[in-house]
């Protein structure tokens, strides 16, 4: 019989906990994820499935009720080179057969190939713009993915996985993935452009950081308001909410920036529907790989102002962008949306068939049976769709 060992970020037993006590998901298809180790259970010959968190709220080793064993190394309380280290010593002492790298760690990849275990690395992950030592280490991180024990590399969505082959990642390993959008369960009514309007609602959602856009944003709206326009944004998510709070102080804005937190899925959803416009600011040192704001979006039909982060200019062609980082221009991005009632009209009309073409057609969980089950036909499914063999956007 078989095992099988996950390396992933987020905190898998807390996770996992919250879903039994019923609370709501905090991102589009979050349950889908957490449960994707506990369904290799029983199939494939695997017995065992492990997961490893490195961003657990503390220390700790225990078989959960799915009957998936969950390990904390805390990397907050251990620091990343203690719990990196414990990770390879339970690799070792584990000794499974697969792992699945959620994780863009070359340390994780390297520990795998040097214990001989066959891995699939499935990240979402861009390493743009982060200077000479950001290009050193995606050099040194795409050339442990070349290992041979290293079967198969996805990244989310194609200009992400085609930066991992610029970079020298063999393209027979690489097989973008995706969520497994249900496009029927977003219905929405078209929206058009309401030029008597006073107040615009911008909407962002995902994490509170510098390098997501979020002081651009602040920035942004404080603009518009010296130039007599008035905008409001709604701002979800966890992070530096507080330091962004006084930053929205300092440029009097304070009244105009609402922080919600890190709320359920749904609610983020509905907040789409509500704005007349969803901001999706990232810098381009933030690594992305398409963020399911924007698709969600689109779903909803609220058009997109994006920067010119490479993972969205490269892709997407249905929103009206701005020079990332530089909150001027997003604030005359957002003026030209919001004085063209035929541009607004067009995204908005447009979003559903433009997400269909956004959309990688073949999920992650997929790319992982596949790989697992081991048979003729699914080996050759996984040579057809990687990056050397596919046509379709690669």
């Amino acid at each position: 019989m078989k095992k099988i060992l996950f390396f992933q970020g987020p905190d898998y037993r807390d996770i996992y906990h919250s879903f039994e006590r019923e609370a709501p998901e905090k991102y589009a298809y979050q349950k889908k994820l957490t449960n994707l180790s506990a369904s290799f259970l029983g199939k494939y010959g695997i017995s065992d499935v492990c997961v490893i968190s490195l961003m657990a709220l503390s220390g700790y080793d225990e078989v959960l009720t799915n009957g998936v064993r969950a390990v904390g190394l805390p990397v907050s309380q251990l620091g990343k080179k203690k719990a990196l280290q414990g990770c390879e010593a339970f690799l070792k002492e584990y000794a499974p057969d697969n792992c699945i790298i959620q994780v863009p760690s070359t340390s994780l990849v390297e520990y795998c190939s040097r214990a001989k275990v066959k891995s699939f690395v499935m990240i979402a992950d861009s390493f743009t713009g982060q200077g000479i030592l950001g290009v050193i280490r995606y050099l040194l991180f795409a050339n442990a993915l070349n290992n041979s024990f290293i079967e198969v590399v996805s990244n989310h969505n194609y200009p992400a996985s085609r930066l991992l082959k610029r970079f020298g990642v063999s393209p027979e390993k690489i097989i973008p993935w995706d969520h497994p959008w249900d496009v029927s369960v977003y219905k929405a009514e078209c929206k058009v452009l309401d030029e008597t309007k006073k107040t615009w609602k911008l909407f962002f959602a995902g994490r509170i950081i510098k390098e997501k856009g979020v002081g651009d944003i602040i920035r942004a709206v404080s603009l518009l308001k010296t130039w007599n326009y008035e905008a409001e944004a709604v701002v979800a998510g966890y992070g530096r909410i507080d330091e962004f709070k006084k930053m929205a102080a300092e440029f009097d804005v304070a009244d105009k920036i609402c922080f919600l937190g890190n709320i359920a899925h749904e609610q983020v959803i509905n907040n789409m529907k509500e704005a007349d416009a969803v901001v999706v600011p990232s810098r381009i040192q933030a690594g992305e790989g398409i963020p399911c704001t924007i698709y969600e979006a689109m779903l909803v039909r609220t058009p997109l102002v994006l920067s010119t982060h490479p993972m969205f200019k490269e892709t997407v062609e249905d929103a009206v962008f701005f020079k990332a980082g530089n909150a001027k221009s997003l604030a005359k991005s957002l003026m030209l949306l919001m004085s063209n009632r035929q541009l607004y009209n067009d995204l908005s009309s447009k979003s559903e068939a433009a997400v269909k073409k956004l959309i990688v057609p073949f999920s992650f969980s997929e790319i992982a049976d596949r790989w697992l089950s081991g048979t003729e036909a699914d080996r050759i499914w996984l040579k057809e769709h990687n990056l050397k063999n596919r046509k379709t956007n690669s």
